[in-house]
């Protein structure tokens, strides 16, 4: 949606156009007659898109001209603030983890991580995820061998690379948006992670989060929630061994047991 305001003679109608390859904006016939000199026109322009990350805009241009081509005014306009402080980071809409298997204690497990941030991804993000403290990796290596395992989606780029920080109890996933922004506007994230070990009770886990951060290692989306997944597992495996040694065998006689689990 586009609008005109100004004291001068404005038309009732006019004509927006967008050209998304060039970044242009055409605005014409908005004016009924000559528009006198110091008089300022307000241009409202609706649907225009922050960049995805905080980088500071270029410069913008701007000239009218006659419909016969010729100029009539010319200018520029580069007096942003920067980018850091310009933009604000943005949220995830939706995250959600499935654990393939829910026996407490169960190793290696694979769990589908599915995220949706609020717009697309910008080229160089990566993603951060924050493990509760009762899920673990079972092997480093092998959750990094499996990254790009399985069916994926939301990346631009299909391989890959997982780290695990042990001190951060964090897996940082990269290259998904190496060469370009995310399939998808917004994408619909998905991947498996492999080599998880389950938690050791069948009590609810700690809350799963997760961020995305752009090339300069700046959160570009939060989950901004205090309420995200966690896993419940619904049963407990049984112990390797159960047995007893008792002190006396007599029938009637106190007898001491001991248990070995």
């Amino acid at each position: 949606m586009t609008e005109v305001e100004g004291s001068t003679d404005l038309a009732s109608t006019w004509t927006c156009k967008a050209d998304a390859n060039n970044n242009l904006i055409t605005l014409q016939y908005f004016l009924n007659a000559d528009n006198p000199a110091g008089e300022t026109i307000e241009l409202f322009i609706s649907s225009i898109r922050n960049p995805g990350d905080y980088s500071t805009p270029g410069t913008l241009y701007m000239y009218i001209e006659t419909t016969s081509g010729g100029k009539v005014d010319s200018g520029s306009f580069s007096g942003w603030a920067d980018g850091t402080t310009l933009f604000n980071n943005s949220f995830i809409e939706t995250f959600t983890v499935v654990a393939e298997n829910l026996v407490a204690g169960a190793e290696p497990v694979s769990y589908q991580f599915y995220v949706t941030p609020h717009s697309r991804v910008v080229q160089g993000a990566y993603l951060v995820l924050d493990l509760p403290s009762g899920v673990e990796v079972s092997d480093s290596n092998g959750l990094a061998r499996g990254c790009s395992d399985g069916d994926i989606s939301g990346f631009s780029y299909s391989i890959l690379t997982c780290t695990y920080s042990y001190a951060n109890h964090q897996v940082t996933l990269k290259n998904g948006y190496r060469f370009a922004y995310s399939d998808g506007d917004p994408p619909s994230i998905y991947f498996t992670l492999t080599s998880l070990r389950n938690p050791r009770s069948t009590a609810p886990t700690d809350m799963f989060n997760v961020t995305i951060f752009g090339d300069e290692d700046s959160p570009l989306f939060y989950f901004n929630s205090s309420d995200g997944p966690s896993v419940v597992m619904t049963s407990a495996p049984p112990p390797n061994e159960i047995r007893y040694e008792r002190s006396n065998e007599q029938n009637g006689v106190r007898s001491n047991y001991s248990w070995y689990i």
